[in-house]
């Protein structure tokens, strides 16, 4: 049994369940290095950006510059194992921290060599080109159900690229559980002995 947990600092929990209970490793996948990066300055942004048929998108300018500036252009584009498909893309050195992480991870474990073979088997060094452009692979862009219209994400010290299609449909879903889970508190609240009638 594996489960995953996004939080503000973007780690991956991985529960592994054995006859003494549950045991927790943890990936972070965005490290508590600098990397030369102020606070300030990590990853911020959305952008629509369109993908042509054979794989090929241009890095909108402003992220271009953030990615010269701290690897150079040099990035690392892989599969997420999350259930919502999408790729993740991590300036080099940024990836070079999360990497032996997951290596780390106890390879005789189901749960956790999946997660290997996820992240570690998908990922694709590239370089951005004279354009900003990259290519990104056939299999990535079956993964996560890539086509023309995308979005790109920032996340800290990380990109996620979405399916525009993927990303209007998350967001949805996101804001219809925030208004479910009011509603639940809401009624909860109500049904509370003594507040009856207030």
């Amino acid at each position: 049994m594996w489960c995953l947990s996004r939080r503000l600092h973007c780690y991956l929990r991985v529960s592994i369940v054995c006859g003494s209970g549950k045991k927790w490793f943890l990936v972070e996948f965005c490290g508590n290095e600098n990397l030369g990066l102020d606070v300030n300055e990590q990853f911020s942004w959305q952008s629509c950006i369109n993908m042509d048929a054979k794989g090929r998108l241009a890095i909108p300018t402003k992220v271009r510059e953030e990615l010269a500036q701290l690897c150079g252009g040099r990035i690392v584009l892989t599969a997420t194992p999350m259930r919502r498909k999408c790729l993740l893309l991590y300036p080099e050195p940024e990836w070079e921290v999360l990497r032996p992480k997951i290596e780390a991870l106890p390879n005789m474990n189901k749960a956790a060599k999946r997660l290997q073979r996820l992240i570690l088997g998908n990922a694709a060094l590239m370089e951005l080109d004279g354009s900003g452009r990259i290519l990104v692979p056939q299999t990535l862009r079956n993964h996560a159900n890539l086509e023309k219209r995308l979005m790109l994400v920032g996340l800290g010290k990380k990109y996620e690229l979405w399916s525009e299609e993927s990303w209007n449909a998350y967001l949805d879903a996101s804001a219809a559980t925030r208004k479910c889970r009011r509603k639940w508190r809401r009624c909860r609240y109500e049904r509370t002995p003594g507040r009856s009638g207030q």
